[in-house]
């Protein structure tokens, strides 16, 4: 199985498109797709369903949880300064 957060690092913009180890996880989750289409589609009539699309529901899961831990981030940083604007006010109003 490919490792998500490599590409998830990847769409945030840590890991370059040359990076050996993100190169391999798209090789590797291209290798799944085919793997879980195999197991469970092939043979079964559904067009709509292709090693292709499963391969492409993949990218579009790191990509959101890229986008996610980024939100997260940001949120994270917001509340830090909104507590310290608040302890900074305490602090200021006690004097």
């Amino acid at each position: 199985m490919y490792n998500r957060q490599i590409l998830a690092d990847h769409f945030n913009g840590k890991r370059d498109a040359n990076d050996p180890e993100v190169q391999r996880e798209f090789a590797l989750l291209k290798q799944q797709a085919q793997i879980d289409w195999n197991e469970m589609y092939a043979g079964k009539g559904d067009p709509r369903v292709t090693a292709q699309s499963i391969e492409e529901d993949y990218i579009y899961s790191a990509q959101s949880v890229a986008k996610t831990q980024l939100l997260l981030k940001r949120i994270k940083i917001i509340v830090t300064l909104a507590v310290l604007a608040v302890v900074a006010l305490i602090f200021v109003l006690k004097k």
